[in-house]
């Protein structure tokens, strides 16, 4: 028998201030409650949501 490991792919929303390039930050949340899962710079968001969520995120 062969292990396989699986990750629970949770929906997700990234919220993104509109300030200067240098001083932007963003949100990872749970659309359904609103709870703030991670917030960050916005390269560390784009990582922490396809590591740990398996979500490709586009932030301009």
């Amino acid at each position: 028998m062969k292990v396989i490991k699986t990750q629970d792919i949770r929906d997700i929303r990234v919220v993104c201030n509109g300030a200067v390039r240098k001083d932007k930050w963003a949100q990872i949340r749970d659309p359904r409650t609103g709870e703030v899962l991670h917030t960050g710079q916005l390269l560390y968001i784009k990582r922490v949501a396809l590591k740990k969520y398996g979500k490709l995120v586009s932030l301009s």
